[in-house]
C-alpha cells in the first residue's frame, strides 16, 4: 500500500510539474504579446528608460522571464508537498504568504506613485502654460538685462522664451511630488528604509516656506535694486558727471560712464543686502 501511494505521489509530482511549466509558459507567452501589442518597447525609448527598440525588446522578455518564475515559486510549495520534502516545502510557503500578505501594502504604493506622477505632469503642464502666458520670462529680463537665451536649429538661432517657465513648472512638478511620494514610502511600511527616507523628504517640505519667502525676497530685491539703480544712473547723468571724464579723457581711449557705474554699484549693494537678508 505504501508502495502504491509512493507511486502515486511521484506520479503527481510529475504531473504538477507538467501543469506548472505549460501554466508558466502561456503566462510568459501572454505577457510578451500583451506588451509587445501596447507597444511597451516604444514607449520605453520614448520616456528614456531604454537607448534602442533592441533594449526595449529585451526588457520585455526580462519582464515576461520574471512572471515564469513567480508561476513556478507558486507551483513548488505544491510540488515539495507532493514529493513529501517537508522541509522545503514550509520555507518556500511561508516566503509565499509573506509576500501575499505585503502584497497590498505594494500595489497601494505603486498606485500612489502612478497618481503623484500624473498629478505632478498635470500641475507642471498648468504651471508652465500659465507662466508662458503671462510672459514671465520677458519681466524677469526686463529686471535682469538679460535676453531670452537662444536655441540654435538647423543654424538659425532662435530666441527661447520659456526658461523661467520650465523651471517654475518643474518647482511645481517636485512639490507635488514629494508629499505623495511620503505618503507612498510609509504605506510599503518597511521601517528600515522608508523612515529615513521619509525624514528627509519631510525636511525638504519643512524647508519649502523658507526657500520660497527667501525666493521672493530676492526677486523682489532684484526689482528694487533695478530699480534704483536705473534711478541713480538717471540722476547722476543729469548732473552732468560723465563731463569729468569727458574732460579727463585721452584721446583714443574710451570714456568711462560714471553714472552707470555708480548706479550699478548701487543696484549692487542694494541686491547684496536682500541676499544676505534672504
Amino acid at each position: 500500500m505504501d508502495q502504491l501511494n509512493n507511486v502515486w505521489n511521484l506520479l503527481m509530482g510529475i504531473l504538477l510539474i507538467i501543469v506548472a511549466w505549460i501554466v508558466a509558459t502561456l503566462v510568459k507567452k501572454a505577457i510578451q504579446k500583451g506588451l509587445e501589442a501596447v507597444n511597451l518597447d516604444e514607449r520605453l525609448e520614448r520616456w528614456g528608460a531604454v537607448q534602442s527598440d533592441e533594449q526595449g525588446r529585451n526588457m520585455i522578455n526580462v519582464i515576461a522571464q520574471v512572471f515564469y518564475y513567480l508561476v513556478w515559486i507558486l507551483f513548488l510549495p505544491g510540488i515539495f508537498e507532493t514529493f513529501g520534502l517537508t522541509s522545503l516545502y514550509q520555507p518556500i510557503q511561508n516566503m509565499i504568504n509573506t509576500a501575499l500578505a505585503y502584497l497590498p501594502n505594494l500595489i497601494g504604493a505603486i498606485v500612489l506613485v502612478v497618481i503623484a506622477v500624473v498629478v505632478g505632469k498635470f500641475v507642471k503642464n498648468l504651471v508652465y502654460n500659465l507662466a508662458l502666458s503671462l510672459n514671465v520670462d520677458r519681466w524677469v529680463s526686463r529686471f535682469t538685462n538679460r535676453s531670452g537665451s537662444t536655441d540654435t536649429v538647423e543654424g538659425v538661432s532662435t530666441e527661447r522664451k520659456d526658461t523661467i517657465a520650465n523651471v517654475l513648472a518643474n518647482i511645481a512638478y517636485v512639490l507635488v511630488l514629494i508629499p505623495i511620494l511620503v505618503v507612498a514610502l510609509e504605506t510599503l511600511n518597511i521601517r528600515s528604509i522608508s523612515v529615513p527616507i521619509v525624514n528627509v523628504l519631510n525636511s525638504i517640505l519643512a524647508a519649502i516656506p523658507n526657500i520660497l519667502v527667501a525666493a521672493i525676497l530676492l526677486g523682489v530685491g532684484i526689482a528694487i535694486a533695478k530699480v534704483v539703480g536705473d534711478l541713480v544712473t538717471s540722476l547722476l547723468r543729469g548732473t552732468g558727471i560723465n563731463n569729468l571724464t569727458n574732460s579727463m579723457n585721452v584721446k583714443g581711449t574710451q570714456n568711462l560712464d560714471l553714472a552707470q557705474i555708480s548706479g550699478q554699484i548701487v543696484a549692487g549693494l542694494i541686491g547684496l543686502f536682500f541676499f544676505v537678508e534672504a
